[in-house]
This record gives C-alpha cells, sequence and structure tokens, in this order.
C-alpha cells in the first residue's frame, strides 16, 4: 500500500489545522489586560520583524536566482522577483490608506455602511494572503521540517497581529463573518498545495508576493504605537526568533 511519507501531508497538515485555529480562536487574547496583551503582540511583532530580515530577504534572493534559471530565454531579470514582493507591499500599503481614507472623509452617520465596505475590500486580500500562506505550507522554496516550522510557527504569530488590527478596525464584522473566512482560506490553500504543485519558480514567486505583504503587514502591526508597544518584549520576541533561526541554519 502507498503511504505519503510525513513531510508531504502529516506535518503540513497539523501546521495548517493550527493556523486555522487561530483566527477562530485567538480572540480569547482579548480577555487578558491590555498590559498582558500589549507584551504578547509585542513579542509577536519582535519574531515576525527577525522572521523578515532573517530568512524571507534571504529567500527573495535565493527565489530569483530560481526564476532566472528557469527563464531560458533570459526575459525574466532577477529583480522581477522584488518587483513583484513590491507589489504586494504596495496592494496592502494601498488597503491601509482606503480604510484610513474612508474613515476620515465619511460622517459619522455612514460610518456603519463605510465599515461594511471597507471591510469587504480589505478582507478580499487578506483571505488571498492567507490562502497563500496554506499553499506555501505545503510548497516551500526551501524543504524540510525546521523551514516548515519556523514558516507556521512565524505566520501564526503574524495572524495573533493582523487578527488584532482586522478586529480592532471591524469589531463585529471580523468576529461574526472575517474571522470564518480568514479560516477556510487557510484550509483551502493548504488543500490545494497539497493536490497542486508548481515549479520552483512560480513558488518563488509566491513567496515574493507574500514576502512584500508580510513585510508591510509586520511594520503595520508587528511594530505597535506608542500606546500599546512594549519594546521590552518585541525586543525578546525578536532576539528568540534571530537566534532560533540561526542555530537551525536556515
Amino acid at each position: 500500500m502507498f503511504e505519503l511519507p510525513p513531510e508531504t501531508i502529516v506535518r503540513p497538515s497539523i501546521c495548517a489545522i493550527l493556523l486555522v485555529l487561530i483566527p477562530l480562536f485567538i480572540r480569547r487574547l482579548n480577555r487578558l489586560d491590555m498590559l498582558s496583551r500589549s507584551r504578547w503582540l509585542s513579542f509577536a511583532g519582535g519574531a515576525s520583524a527577525a522572521f523578515v530580515f532573517v530568512h524571507v530577504f534571504p529567500e527573495l534572493s535565493e527565489g530569483s536566482r530560481t526564476v532566472k534559471q528557469a527563464d531560458p530565454f533570459y526575459v525574466v531579470s532577477e529583480q522581477h522577483v522584488y518587483v513583484v514582493a513590491l507589489a504586494g507591499f504596495t496592494l496592502f500599503y494601498g488597503l491601509e490608506q482606503y480604510v484610513k481614507d474612508s474613515s476620515r472623509y465619511l460622517g459619522d452617520s455612514q460610518n456603519s455602511r463605510t465599515n461594511a465596505g471597507t471591510f469587504w475590500v480589505q478582507l478580499g486580500p487578506f483571505a488571498f494572503y492567507s490562502c497563500l500562506i496554506g499553499y506555501l505550507l505545503f510548497n516551500r522554496h526551501q524543504p524540510g521540517l525546521d523551514s516548515l516550522v519556523f514558516f507556521a510557527l512565524a505566520m501564526g504569530l503574524h495572524f495573533m497581529e493582523t487578527d488584532y488590527g482586522l478586529r480592532e478596525t471591524h469589531s463585529k464584522l471580523y468576529d461574526h463573518v472575517g474571522r470564518w473566512i480568514l479560516a477556510i482560506a487557510t484550509a483551502s490553500g493548504a488543500i490545494i498545495g497539497f493536490l497542486v504543485k508548481f515549479n520552483d519558480a512560480v513558488i518563488a514567486i509566491l513567496f515574493a508576493f507574500l514576502a512584500g505583504s508580510v513585510v508591510l503587514n509586520v511594520t503595520r502591526e508587528g511594530l505597535p504605537g506608542e500606546h500599546k508597544i512594549r519594546f521590552r518584549a518585541f525586543v525578546v520576541g525578536g532576539t528568540i526568533y534571530t537566534v532560533l533561526l540561526l542555530l537551525s541554519g536556515l
């Protein structure tokens, strides 16, 4: 009887399940007092920032070489991967500005309608973002258990940050609908990742888009404002995650 190796389905599936559960149950963190919640979010922000600088940027460099080697006609430049990363960064930055502008220019009487409209505009790219993370659990440019664990852990901490930001912006809409859509998107991405395998060049491009999005979202949510930042917790999270990444050789 044919058996799939654990690294092909079991381990990524476990990670996918854990990531799916985060938007569904992380709201219990809101029951903590403001100080404890700020520490956890700052710790997660430090770890996410470490993941970006120590792992994502080097992975982008490696992905650019993969895309270049996959193009026999030399039409694609190594810099094109970074252009894709910039596109991911720009998309989520544009969404952030759209939400801010909508809240600023429309009056309080239209607040609920505005919130509903911006909610759906913002949620769509975040659903794609979650789907992409689910897919990359099964198809990463850098295979292996260490790569999987560190990717899943970083994305889990990152999900905590984005969940807090979306809930803070959209409140009941996110609790009633949004968190379920993000959970389904992550699960759908994992299923697609198991069933569909793209070549290394496509995976490198997908990771580049995710990388640009992660950089923006870490900057926005992982580096919280003065009213909720705990710098020591941020440094501890970043230091611990950096040391673990360096020890693993990723």
